[in-house]
Protein backbone atom coordinates (compact mmCIF):
# COMPACT_ATOMS: atom_id res chain seq x y z
CA UNK A 1 0.00 0.00 0.00
CA UNK A 2 0.99 2.89 -1.00
CA UNK A 3 1.96 6.19 1.72
CA UNK A 4 1.09 9.46 1.13
CA UNK A 5 3.75 12.12 1.58
CA UNK A 6 2.31 15.64 3.28
CA UNK A 7 2.27 17.30 0.09
CA UNK A 8 -0.24 14.73 -0.92
CA UNK A 9 -2.59 16.16 1.37
CA UNK A 10 -5.75 18.45 0.49
CA UNK A 11 -5.28 21.71 2.35
CA UNK A 12 -8.57 20.74 4.49
CA UNK A 13 -6.38 17.49 5.38
CA UNK A 14 -3.20 19.17 6.22
CA UNK A 15 -5.22 22.28 8.48
CA UNK A 16 -8.04 19.30 9.83
CA UNK A 17 -10.68 21.80 9.11
CA UNK A 18 -13.74 20.86 10.17
CA UNK A 19 -17.16 21.55 8.22
CA UNK A 20 -19.91 23.46 10.64
CA UNK A 21 -22.47 20.66 12.24
CA UNK A 22 -25.84 21.07 11.81
CA UNK A 23 -26.55 23.83 14.43
CA UNK A 24 -24.17 25.95 12.72
CA UNK A 25 -25.84 25.30 9.49
CA UNK A 26 -29.33 26.34 11.33
CA UNK A 27 -27.88 29.67 12.66
CA UNK A 28 -26.39 30.28 9.01
CA UNK A 29 -30.27 29.84 8.09
CA UNK A 30 -32.00 31.96 10.73
CA UNK A 31 -29.52 34.77 10.25
CA UNK A 32 -30.40 35.02 6.38
CA UNK A 33 -34.01 34.99 7.69
CA UNK A 34 -33.76 37.38 9.43
CA UNK A 35 -32.09 40.15 6.94
CA UNK A 36 -34.75 38.99 4.29
CA UNK A 37 -37.58 39.53 7.32
CA UNK A 38 -35.91 42.92 7.86
CA UNK A 39 -35.61 43.41 4.53
CA UNK A 40 -39.14 43.05 3.85
CA UNK A 41 -40.15 45.08 6.92
CA UNK A 42 -37.90 48.28 5.63
CA UNK A 43 -39.48 47.84 2.11
CA UNK A 44 -42.97 47.79 3.36
CA UNK A 45 -42.09 50.38 6.08
CA UNK A 46 -43.36 48.09 8.98
CA UNK A 47 -41.09 49.03 12.09
CA UNK A 48 -42.26 46.08 13.50
CA UNK A 49 -41.45 43.58 11.15
CA UNK A 50 -37.67 45.46 10.68
CA UNK A 51 -37.23 45.18 14.30
CA UNK A 52 -38.18 41.31 14.24
CA UNK A 53 -35.71 40.57 11.65
CA UNK A 54 -32.66 42.43 13.26
CA UNK A 55 -33.99 40.63 16.81
CA UNK A 56 -33.59 37.30 15.03
CA UNK A 57 -30.04 38.11 13.34
CA UNK A 58 -28.55 39.31 16.96
CA UNK A 59 -29.90 36.30 18.62
CA UNK A 60 -28.64 33.91 16.29
CA UNK A 61 -25.36 35.61 16.10
CA UNK A 62 -24.88 35.84 19.76
CA UNK A 63 -25.84 31.94 19.91
CA UNK A 64 -23.63 31.21 17.34
CA UNK A 65 -20.56 33.10 19.06
CA UNK A 66 -21.58 31.21 22.27
CA UNK A 67 -21.36 27.62 20.63
CA UNK A 68 -18.20 28.57 18.92
CA UNK A 69 -16.46 29.92 21.92
CA UNK A 70 -17.86 26.65 23.84
CA UNK A 71 -16.74 24.39 21.22
CA UNK A 72 -13.33 25.89 21.09
CA UNK A 73 -12.64 25.56 24.90
CA UNK A 74 -13.30 21.56 24.62
CA UNK A 75 -11.53 20.61 21.33
CA UNK A 76 -7.74 20.28 21.32
CA UNK A 77 -6.00 20.67 18.54
CA UNK A 78 -3.19 18.35 16.76
CA UNK A 79 -0.04 20.23 16.07
CA UNK A 80 0.60 20.07 12.02
CA UNK A 81 3.56 17.86 11.43
CA UNK A 82 5.84 19.09 8.31
CA UNK A 83 6.76 16.34 5.83
CA UNK A 84 10.32 15.98 7.16
CA UNK A 85 8.78 15.58 10.69
CA UNK A 86 6.85 12.38 8.97
CA UNK A 87 9.56 11.10 7.31
CA UNK A 88 12.06 10.79 10.11
CA UNK A 89 8.61 9.54 12.06
CA UNK A 90 9.44 6.03 13.55
CA UNK A 91 5.75 5.37 12.26
CA UNK A 92 6.55 5.61 8.95
CA UNK A 93 7.34 2.24 7.74
CA UNK A 94 10.22 3.73 5.06
CA UNK A 95 12.51 5.09 8.03
CA UNK A 96 12.58 1.56 9.35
Amino acid sequence: MAEHSADDLSVGERLEHVHGGPLAWTLVVLICAGFVVGGIGLIEATPWLFYLGVGVVAVATIVGWLTHSLSEATTSVTPIRSARELSNSPENPAHS
